[in-house]
């Protein structure tokens, strides 16, 4: 029995993981999966389950989405980080 429960963990584990913000955001460029409205603003994400996230605090990642779209519209690339910059 413990070793079905195991397996069954094992298997459902990468379903229950959270994509990093910076893999969410999505640019003109990108296919849009998911979007969320927070104060008036539409937001896209290019993976599903960030709605999710975006949506377990809205206000802290609405300012970084903004803040990705301003480089995006600058030219800047941005780069995904091996750690995420929001912090927990």
């Amino acid at each position: 029995m413990k070793a079905l429960i195991v397996l069954v963990a094992l298997a459902a584990a990468p379903l229950l993981a959270q994509p990093e913000p910076e893999d969410c955001f999505a640019t003109k460029r990108d296919a849009v999966v998911e979007t969320a409205t927070f104060d008036g603003k539409t937001y896209s994400f290019r993976k599903s389950g960030c709605r999710a996230l975006f949506e377990s605090d809205p206000e802290r990642y609405a300012q970084l989405f903004d803040a990705l779209a301003e480089l995006s519209a600058a030219g800047a690339k941005v780069k995904v980080a091996e750690a995420s910059l929001v912090p927990s």
